[in-house]
């Protein structure tokens, strides 16, 4: 799904507790972009701002959105499974599964789902 929201082969995303997130200016629209979670993006632009399973306490923030993303360092990958390896360099982060989320089995308990696949 990220791919599509994005228009790219991978999303950088950051989590924060959904209360300590704060928006400094600009107007949001919130999208329900599947049965499991919503996303929120620029209200003026379009561009993705953040991604949540319903009722998870965390909410993953873009870091392309940010003022200055050169302050963000990864620490692993997410969502290898959909991975695109023409596109993907080994950089010895760990790397998993979105099954190991901790939001997405719950989720998807929820919503009668099942993880999704690589293509």
């Amino acid at each position: 799904m990220c791919p599509r929201a994005f228009g790219n082969v991978s999303a950088a995303f950051f989590d924060v507790a959904a209360a300590d997130l704060a928006w400094a200016r600009g107007a949001q629209e919130l999208l329900r972009s599947s049965a499991l979670a919503q996303r929120r993006l620029c209200g003026e632009r379009g561009t993705p701002l953040t991604f949540r399973y319903d009722g998870a306490a965390r909410i993953d923030r873009s870091v392309a959105s940010l003022d200055d993303a050169r302050v963000m360092r990864p620490a692993f990958r997410l969502c290898v499974e959909s991975r695109r390896p023409a596109f993907s360099a080994p950089d010895g982060l760990p790397a998993h599964a979105i099954e190991e989320s901790p939001d997405c089995p719950r989720s998807l308990a929820g919503a009668g789902g099942a993880a999704p696949r690589a293509r």
